[in-house]
């Protein structure tokens, strides 16, 4: 009986020990679940202040017509191109993100 009643024990103990097993890998889920929401809000706000550089940068090109300035605004065509790419794809990959996180 002896040996039963410390088998018991130990059964306790396991079951006590598993709980507290499960316990941890519940609160390392939600540490890495909280960890991952931080990396993409970092993300999305350094994306979105790229995304403003890039609109103060096209800004400063326009005079107060919404014109390109001179001198030789065709010549800036090539660069102002570049620039609304770069600005479209990071508008994409702040909405692919939004899309993704409202899921």
């Amino acid at each position: 009986k002896k040996n039963s009643a410390e088998g018991n024990t130990v059964f306790v103990c396991n079951e006590r020990k598993g709980s507290e097993e499960q316990s941890d890998t519940h609160l390392q889920w939600q540490l890495n679940l909280l960890t991952h929401i931080e990396n993409v809000q970092n993300e999305v706000t350094s994306r979105m202040d790229l995304i403003e550089k890039e609109v103060d940068v096209l800004e400063s090109w326009l005079d107060f017509t919404g014109e390109l300035e001179p001198p030789d605004p065709l010549a800036r065509l090539p660069q102002l191109k570049r620039r609304i790419k770069q600005l479209l794809i990071d508008m994409g990959k702040v909405q692919q993100i939004a899309t993704l996180c409202s899921v």
